[in-house]
């Protein structure tokens, strides 16, 4: 019902912008990270062009929603703030072109884990984590539509999963070597360009 709920919520708003005539030099966007539900979320993210070269990003998501890989029910939220630096800017398209952003992300979810010494009964635990990361990407932005792809790394804090996955960012756990204060980040966002 959730998936449907947000579905149709995302086609009304994607089809009003489609044939507005704003959209073409439009500061604004609106996207979702659309390979999120294979993960077990929902995000939507605005972004606004607020100066020469410059935007800001909001994500907002709810946990819970779509494929649940690990088969553990997560369910909370998630919040992402970045400050983007557009490096090739061209004022014509604003949100259009190589960026670097700063990000602050948070995620806070509970899900079940299964007791090692009781097979049947489940249990839910809390993870609750924080990073500051340093992200690179590509955003293209010049008629309605906008792709925006993106990867980054950064330092975390907080009470982690245990499957490393906290739903927006993921935990170092690669050459043998595990760090629970490293984190990382890649995605893909699909979207709509509007607004003056």
């Amino acid at each position: 019902m959730n998936k449907s709920i947000f579905l149709i919520l995302f086609l009304l708003i994607y089809s009003k912008f489609l044939f507005s005539q704003e959209y073409y030099s439009g500061k604004n966007a609106l996207k979702t990270t659309f390979l999120s539900f294979a993960t077990g979320s929902a995000k939507i993210t605005y972004e606004r062009s607020i100066f020469h070269n410059q935007s800001i990003e909001i994500t907002g998501g709810y946990i819970g929603v779509g494929f649940d890989g690990q088969h553990n029910h997560p369910r909370g939220g998630l919040f992402r703030y970045a400050h983007k630096f557009i490096l090739n800017y061209n004022p014509q398209y604003p949100l259009d072109g190589i960026y670097f952003k700063p990000e602050i992300a948070l995620s806070s979810f509970n899900y079940n884990i299964q007791e090692i010494n009781l097979l049947d009964e489940l249990e839910r635990i809390n993870s609750t984590m924080g990073t500051l990361l340093a992200c690179f990407g590509y955003q293209w932005g010049k008629k309605a539509f906008t792709f925006d792809s993106f990867i980054g790394i950064g330092g975390a804090l907080g009470s982690e999963c245990d499957t490393n996955y906290q739903h927006g960012f993921i935990l170092w756990d690669f050459f043998d070597r595990y760090s629970k204060y490293v984190s990382l980040t890649f995605g893909m966002k699909l979207g709509v360009n509007f607004g003056k």
